[in-house]
């Protein structure tokens, strides 16, 4: 159904909202509405943080409709000695800083840090028209760029303007409405993203099969003697990774020259998918010290810290004077290895909780090169290691194709949430008898 705009319209005064209906206006914050910051108690007393009393942070507020409880309480002594107010049931919970833009009601009588602003329920403004003018308005930068700054203050927030209908039940309708569509919209966006969770998987499973089993279902099994891999087909070979493997073959020595440019790769910048995301030409001079391991083409990397962000790369097209982080093992396999089998190897599921298990640490959890090194891995014969390569390369890239285009679906339907709810709290379309 096409939504049709309200019969007359006014100038608003402000550029990004531009027109708005007869019978709307256009109000700051402060006009109407009540809100409060919270307060986050002192760190070093553990005991503050051993209560009852429901703590909201923007963590608890991710992916929450109406906000019941929260991953850290307060105690009653926190609440006495700390800049914390109580909000009450029934108020809109709206992240302002670092992570803006997040919404939610409280569900019952609770505390906020100071990291959200608290808006009380009143009789001139329905809160839930009010959550979509808030998103909104930062969606669309309405505050000036403070929305790029990632930093707001209770003043501003005072001041900023919005669109608002004088009759509270226009407000009301327009909430319903706006519920009703981005509900159906969230919907089908979650299903796309659970296909696309199944499809990870289902590539997954496919890599984990090709690399411990072989292409053959007919060929008979042997058992590996290695708890990860479990079942090989009869002639593969086991061994560990640093006997197929040189591992971090090359290093800048510490007297290279200072003018030295070089292509420079970090773990952030391999994505978990094994892409590579950018480099940073830089001097030798003033790279960070741990700019220092050279692999060649054809090499494979992996992160030795975070593991399980699984940030690991086949180098299958690098520039010239490349350089990764110490943050990566480089593996430069043997001759009896074709390279692309064994980027798949180590990029397997299976083989990435091998990692992760032989990791230490709880913040930054890490293995060491040669504990990796010690690793088992399986393999055939290097003419079955290149058909499964190439079989995995072609069944992988189908799966990565269907991701892509729904990835784009998705990035559509949320464009065009943004795009809906804009026209509408700004009263460019009107949907009062839509509902």
């Amino acid at each position: 159904m096409k939504l049709k705009p309200y019969p007359k319209y006014k100038d608003s005064g402000v550029e990004w909202i531009g027109k708005i209906p007869e019978g709307w206006e256009i109000k700051r914050i402060k006009d109407y509405l009540n809100f409060q910051i919270g307060g986050t108690p002192s760190t070093s007393r553990e005991d503050y943080f051993e209560g009852e009393n429901v703590w909201v942070s923007i963590e608890d507020l991710n992916n929450q409709y109406i906000i019941k409880d929260s991953k850290k309480k307060i105690s009653d002594e926190a609440i006495i000695h700390s800049n914390v107010k109580k909000v009450q049931k029934g108020s809109l919970l709206f992240s302002f800083k670092l992570t803006i833009g997040l919404t939610a009601f409280a569900g019952c009588d609770l505390y906020t840090n100071e990291a959200i602003a608290a808006f009380s329920p009143n009789d001139k403004v329905d809160l839930n028209f009010l959550k979509y003018v808030l998103q909104n308005n930062f969606e669309n930068n309405a505050f000036e760029n403070i929305y790029r700054a990632k930093l707001f203050n209770t003043s501003l927030l005072k001041v900023a303007k919005y669109a608002l209908p004088e009759n509270i039940n226009e407000q009301k309708k327009i909430a319903k409405y706006l519920d009703k569509k981005t509900s159906e919209i969230d919907l089908k966006i979650e299903k796309y993203t659970q296909l696309i969770e199944l499809l990870e998987e289902k590539k997954a499973a496919l890599i984990n099969h090709a690399v411990t089993q072989g292409l053959d279902p007919e060929v008979p099994m042997k058992d590996s003697g290695v708890e990860w891999i479990g079942e090989i087909p009869e002639g593969w070979e086991v061994k560990k990774l640093k006997f197929t493997s040189e591992i971090n073959k090359k290093s800048l020595s510490e007297n290279e020259d200072p003018n030295n440019e070089f292509h420079y790769l970090d773990i952030s910048n391999v994505s978990k998918n094994g892409k590579i995301l950018n480099t940073k030409l830089i001097k030798f001079c003033d790279a960070p010290s741990r700019a220092r391991r050279v692999p060649e083409k054809k090499d494979t990397i992996i992160s030795t810290v975070r593991t399980y962000l699984r940030a690991i790369a086949y180098l299958e097209d690098i520039p010239t004077n490349f350089v990764v982080s110490t943050g990566f093992t480089v593996l430069n396999p043997r001759k009896f290895i074709y390279p692309k089998y064994l980027y798949y190897v180590v990029s397997s599921e299976l083989f990435v909780q091998t990692i992760v298990a032989h990791s230490t640490g709880i913040a930054y959890p890490a293995i060491n090169s040669s504990d990796l090194a010690n690793i088992h891995i399986c393999y055939p014969i290097i003419e079955e290691q290149k058909k499964i390569a190439k079989y995995l390369d072609r069944e992988t890239e189908k799966i990565d194709k269907i991701i892509i285009k729904i990835k784009s679906i998705i990035k559509l339907l949320k464009e065009y949430r943004e795009s809906l709810i804009h026209h509408v709290v700004t009263g460019k379309v009107d949907v009062r008898d839509v509902v």
